[in-house]
């Protein structure tokens, strides 16, 4: 399915910020809602179709932190709707500007907001959430992606107020820190002594939703009576069941019992909305986030660029998106660039060196340069257990990889056993989605800046493959000091030609969005005629958008 997605990115409007403008974007209504809408009942919602048994974690930093967390129950600065191009929307901030030659960021702060628990949000929450970054950041807890790396100062002249002085420019600031950071409550956290592997069990935040009840079967997230935004949410509740398998899951939602999915279903059309056509719905646009193999880059044989370069040359691309994603994902690019950036990001010379159809030859000329690497000793790959398509995909894999002499086996972990194999380092290979967001510079700062490795047995905060090259460091340093669009996409294209020679991660597919709704009882949906923000229950933090506008039919 095509991308509805405008090439023209948020980096483009942050590019105009840069000339020292300052955006007007739109705030929330505070309007009460139309008398014609309804209020009330309980949304059930799978954002993952077999997520295993719960564990309390609403940590909004922790790489097993249950969905609702992040946008539902705390917040951030800003929401960037990725499908309206990177749409900026005030949220927490009412406002914005770059000063002092745009190393000055000050967020203006929306006054009357306050926690769930009735204590005010000011200014010294942002703050003191920008410190714990500084702090903790290089042991895996970055709200705001390790920004201390360019920020120098923070400062609050008011309770409505936050100025963070920059050490040099960097146009990324905007979303990692408004964007991309949620907000934590300082009365609270400050008496976590490890943000870590701190689970927060019971959640203090500003969003529409609060806990209200958990189990390890399921929890639910109540309205917030307190929340900033009149009359919202319409809903009194969402509530997340947890399942084994996609099989039983998809069951549910074929039979009507769950409104809101992000699961995939083979032959969706079929098996799905013809079992009640006038209620049962999908759309799964293809918003280009792509999928790989994250290979352990810290030992053998995956420290050998030669065996990477095979690993990826062995694979038959075009099996993956016909056989495990039934056609829905197309095969991966060299440069882990999405469709919809391709015109004005991409080399299309570095996109094409990875081929949709294996090429055995050239995998195995280079593992003839992998001089005395031992590519025969057992290897494993993980995807979590349940996800039916990855599940294929990595059969596929192991199978493509006989053809080159790798012993490889396939392993299927639960979930939360596959997040913290993932963030310690504890694999092989392992399957996982990257972190597209705003550009495609998303992906090359989270998955292959060095700073957001860690060693083995540490947690990660998003490269897991633990990659790390000076020269990569190096253009993403120079790419957050650039301040126009012509400069960016050439430092872009550096990268990528980097990225393709040195394989950190193996390209799989370019990822859809899975997204399944039932307007039985609800409506107010986004679809694919009124695409209005990124659909799925696991698309966050604009997957509170849709809890927003959803209301009883």
């Amino acid at each position: 399915m095509a991308s509805r997605t405008s090439r023209w990115t948020v980096l483009s409007i942050i590019c105009t910020l840069a000339l020292g403008a300052t955006l007007i974007a739109p705030s929330p209504a505070r309007a009460k809602a139309p008398a014609a809408i309804k209020y009330g009942g309980t949304v059930t919602v799978v954002p993952n179709g077999s997520p295993g048994s719960y564990t309390r974690n609403f940590n909004p930093n922790a790489g097993a932190v249950l969905q609702g967390s992040q946008g539902m129950i705390y917040e951030t600065l800003l929401l960037f709707n990725q499908i309206k191009g990177g749409k900026i929307i005030h949220w927490l901030a009412t406002g914005y500007r770059w000063s002092n030659g745009n190393k000055t960021l000050t967020f203006t702060l929306r006054p009357g907001v306050k926690w769930n628990d009735g204590q005010p949000f000011t200014s010294a929450d942002v703050a003191y959430t920008l410190q714990l970054d500084k702090q903790w950041g290089a042991k895996g807890f970055a709200p705001c992606n390790n920004c201390w790396s360019y920020v120098k100062s923070v400062s609050t002249p008011n309770p409505l107020t936050v100025i963070v002085n920059f050490k040099t420019v960097n146009t990324t600031g905007l979303w990692y820190i408004g964007g991309n950071m949620y907000v934590l409550p300082k009365h609270i956290w400050t008496k976590v002594s490890n943000p870590v592997t701190y689970t927060d069990a019971n959640p203090v935040g500003t969003g529409p939703f609060k806990l209200t009840s958990f189990s390890p079967e399921v929890y639910t997230l109540g309205k917030n009576k307190l929340y900033w935004q009149p009359g919202k949410p319409y809903v009194n509740a969402l509530r997340y069941p947890s399942y084994t398998s996609n099989a039983n899951s998809q069951l549910d939602l074929v039979n009507g019992s769950i409104d809101w999915a992000g699961i995939f279903i083979p032959n969706a059309q079929q098996v799905y909305v013809s079992a009640h056509p006038s209620t049962n719905h999908y759309w799964y646009p293809a918003l280009s986030q792509p999928t790989a193999i994250f290979l352990n880059d810290t030992e053998a044989p995956f420290n050998n660029v030669h065996v990477r370069r095979a690993i990826s040359l062995a694979l038959d691309r075009t099996s993956f998106k016909n056989v495990a994603e039934y056609g829905y994902e197309p095969g991966g690019n060299a440069g882990f660039i999405q469709p919809q950036f391709v015109k004005t990001w991409g080399d299309s010379s570095v996109l094409r060196t990875v081929g949709q159809s294996p090429n055995i030859t050239a995998a195995k000329a280079e593992l003839a340069q992998a001089s005395g690497v031992d590519i025969t000793k057992p290897l494993t790959i993980q995807a979590p257990n349940g996800w039916t398509d990855w599940n294929t995909m990595e059969t596929l894999i192991a199978n493509d990889l006989k053809a080159i002499g790798m012993n490889v086996t396939v392993q299927q972990p639960d979930y939360g056993a596959w997040v913290n194999n993932l963030n310690t380092g504890k694999f092989d290979m392992i399957m996982r989605w990257t972190d597209a967001s705003y550009s495609p510079f998303s992906i090359y700062q989270n998955q292959f800046w060095s700073k957001n490795s860690a060693p083995i047995g540490q947690t990660a905060a998003s490269n897991f493959e633990r990659y790390s090259n000076p020269k990569m460091d190096a253009l993403i340093a120079q790419y957050q000091r650039a301040g126009k669009l012509p400069q960016q996409v050439s430092l872009m294209k550096q990268m990528e030609k980097l990225a393709a020679a040195d394989v950190p991660i193996v390209p799989l597919t370019i990822g859809c969005l899975w997204y399944e709704y039932n307007t039985s009882r609800f409506v107010g949906w986004p679809t694919a005629k009124n695409p209005y923000v990124r659909p799925s229950p696991y698309a966050s933090p604009e997957d509170v958008i849709t809890a927003l506008s959803i209301h009883l039919k």
